[in-house]
């Protein structure tokens, strides 16, 4: 009941161990209350069973496959990072020409990062749409009864928009920053061959997404 203090509670379990067991049971016999709410997915980590009801799950495999999903998440951020980087010097006369004619820095940053997030939210609903067709047949390959409502659970579709929005701001916002610091006079003489350091960038872009690949895969 509401008010009731668990730990009163517990120590009348002890008293009822004493009371119902023999003493050379009590002794090596012990109840005590456990939270509802983690029963599933948190049982064996907090008693350390060693084994794994599948009734119980484990919420170190959530963690598991949400860090995996993560690092997928990373790898087609570089990925996007990469291409748009490699096709900045395409863009680099549409550069110029917009700051001859009055364009701010910040402006030509917005419109791109305006334009990453906008691939972002495309991709979403193309995956929306993949995950309509492949969800079924998820359900009944591994005995599942997975939804998705975005419309009945706002919590989850705030979420699914906030994570897009970070997802084109942080895949977009280097190779806005490095389109926005282009030079008119140089972009308008075709003179523009990219920088060192964004080459440099984008190496240790490639490594870090192979080496993630290759975590994966191992």
């Amino acid at each position: 009941r509401e008010g009731v203090d668990p730990g009163v509670v517990d120590a009348k379990l002890r008293s009822l161990v004493d009371q119902y067991h023999p003493p050379e049971v009590a002794k090596m016999r012990s109840y005590e209350l456990y939270p509802f709410s983690r029963v599933y997915l948190h049982m064996t980590h907090d008693y350390d069973t060693g084994f794994i009801y599948e009734a119980w799950g484990d919420i170190n495999q959530v963690y598991q496959f949400g860090a995996i999903a993560l690092l997928v998440l990373a790898i087609s951020c570089i990925n996007f990072t990469n291409l748009s980087i490699a096709r900045s010097s395409g863009r680099a006369r549409e550069v110029g020409m917009r700051k001859v004619t009055g364009a701010l820095r910040r402006q030509i940053a917005f419109q791109f990062c305006a334009e990453s997030v906008l691939i972002a939210f495309l991709s979403l609903g193309l995956a929306l749409i993949a995950l309509m067709y492949v969800l079924p047949e998820f359900n009944a390959f591994f005995r599942r009864g997975l939804r998705l409502n975005l419309l009945r659970d706002p919590t989850l579709l705030l979420g699914v928009i906030s994570v897009t929005v970070t997802v084109g701001l942080m895949a977009g916002a280097y190779p806005s920053f490095v389109l926005a610091s282009l030079q008119p006079t140089d972009t308008l003489k075709g003179t523009y061959k990219g920088n060192i350091h964004g080459q440099w960038i984008r190496k240790g872009l490639v490594v870090v997404q192979f080496a993630a690949s290759i975590g994966l895969i191992i």
